[in-house]
């Protein structure tokens, strides 16, 4: 015959809590200090920044198919040297309205009322990236920053 039921001499002994504390955080309690490295982007987030880039380089390095684009608010341009490597290589431009064609269906490149803008853009990749064209041969490995 099996049986759950303990004898009074087999019974488990209560578990004491005493001297033990548990204490629950409630939500109004003061977290302890997070430390971190970096900057927050509360204020970037929120349009209270000062001061903060508006644009910035996005970049591809496919074996064929090499590109650098500047994206800023609303626009998006980009360039793929014909001859990768080449300091003297002509490029094949885009142009995006990203307000009007965020699926990047359309380029603009070959209007005329958007040279100023292309200009402008084209000026900031090669300050983002001074170095465009000439490193963008995939094919080469870059050397390493010791030597």
């Amino acid at each position: 015959i099996v049986s759950n039921e303990y004898s009074q001499s087999e019974r488990p002994a209560p578990v004491s809590r005493a001297g033990a504390s548990i204490k629950r955080r409630r939500p109004t309690d003061a977290a302890p200090p997070i430390t971190f490295d970096g900057t927050s982007l509360l204020h970037v987030f929120d349009g209270t920044a000062q001061g903060w880039r508006t644009d910035f380089l996005t970049e591809g390095w496919p074996a064929s198919h090499v590109w650098a684009s500047v994206r800023e608010a609303g626009w998006k341009y980009t360039e793929l040297p014909v001859t990768p490597g080449d300091p003297l290589s002509t490029f094949e431009m885009k142009l995006y309205d990203l307000v009007n064609d965020p699926l990047e269906l359309d380029s603009l490149h070959n209007d005329p009322t958007q040279a100023g803008r292309i200009a402008s853009m084209a000026a900031r990749l090669r300050q983002l990236r001074p170095l465009w064209p000439d490193d963008s041969d995939a094919s080469v490995e870059e050397p390493d920053d010791d030597e």
